[in-house]
C-alpha cells in the first residue's frame, strides 16, 4: 500500500472535518503531516474519487484536525492578517507538546501571531505511535 497516494484525499478530508468548526473567525490552517521520507505533499484536490481510507489514515486525519483546532483556538484577532500567509515547521512529543515551531516563509506578523498561538495550545497527545511518526514534524500553512 502506498501511503503517499493516500496523501491528498486525507489531507482533503482534514480541511473538510475543519471547515464546519465553530469559530467566528474564519482562520485557515493547513496541517501536511510530515515524514523522512519525503517534504512534498500532493495536490490537495487529487484522487478525490478514492471511496475509503484505511484506517490508519483516518487516525491521522482526526488527529490532524485536533491540532488544528488546538491552534485555531488560541489565534486571536485573525482578521489583522487577512489575505496574509505564513508556513511554519512544528516539531511535537508524543504527548502533544510542542519541541519548536519555526517560520519557514510568509508574512513577519502573521508568523509571529501562529508560533505565539502554537506555543500557547493544547495539542493533544498523539493517539498512537505510528500517527505520531506522520505528524511529529507537520508543516502547517496559514492562510487568512
Amino acid at each position: 500500500m502506498n501511503l503517499r497516494a493516500f496523501s491528498a484525499p486525507i489531507l482533503t478530508l482534514v480541511l473538510l472535518i475543519t471547515a464546519c468548526s465553530n469559530h467566528t473567525q474564519k482562520t485557515n490552517v493547513r496541517v501536511m503531516p510530515g515524514n523522512d521520507k519525503s517534504a512534498e505533499v500532493d495536490d490537495l484536490l487529487g484522487n478525490l474519487g478514492s471511496p475509503t481510507f484505511p484506517p490508519e489514515h483516518s487516525k491521522i486525519v482526526v488527529y490532524a484536525a485536533q491540532i488544528r483546532n488546538a491552534i485555531v483556538a488560541e489565534m486571536y484577532e485573525p482578521d489583522a492578517y487577512k489575505g496574509k500567509t505564513c508556513s511554519i515547521r512544528i516539531y511535537l512529543q508524543p504527548d502533544g507538546s510542542v519541541n519548536s515551531a519555526t517560520a519557514k516563509e510568509g508574512d513577519a506578523k502573521l508568523c509571529k501571531a501562529a508560533i505565539s498561538a502554537i506555543t500557547r495550545a493544547k495539542i493533544p497527545a498523539a493517539p498512537d505511535n505510528e500517527t505520531y511518526q506522520r505528524v511529529k514534524n507537520a508543516a502547517l500553512d496559514f492562510r487568512l
